[in-house]
This record gives structure tokens, C-alpha cells and sequence, in this order.
């Protein structure tokens, strides 16, 4: 799920808190990740514990 959110996110050049934001709120998002259309979502927290740590890593090579 989280690479998808990534994808989304790089495709409407987004921030980590408006992706996050997009995964509670938008439901093409919702769809497109699997997500029921009445789930809440999770908190930027979450999204930021373990995005901008990855991404860094993952791209520096």
C-alpha cells in the first residue's frame, strides 16, 4: 500500500502530509490502495514514521 501512496504521490506532486491526507480523504485514493470507503485512515504520523527514513535510502544510491 505504501508504494502506491508513493506513486500517487509523485504522480500529483504531492508532500508526505498531503499524500497522507489524500489516503484518508479522497476516495479515488481510497479505491486505487484498497481501502474501505468508510475507513478513517491512519495519522500523518504513521505515514511520516516510516516515509521520509525509506524514500532516503532508497534514492541515495
Amino acid at each position: 500500500m505504501l508504494a502506491l501512496v508513493t506513486v500517487l504521490q509523485f504522480a500529483e506532486n504531492l508532500t508526505d502530509r498531503q499524500a497522507a491526507g489524500m489516503a484518508v480523504r479522497a476516495i479515488d485514493w481510497k479505491y486505487a490502495i484498497g481501502l474501505e470507503l468508510a475507513d478513517p485512515g491512519s495519522t500523518s504520523r504513521c505515514w511520516r514514521s516510516s516515509g521520509p527514513g525509506w524514500s532516503s535510502t532508497a534514492w541515495s544510491a
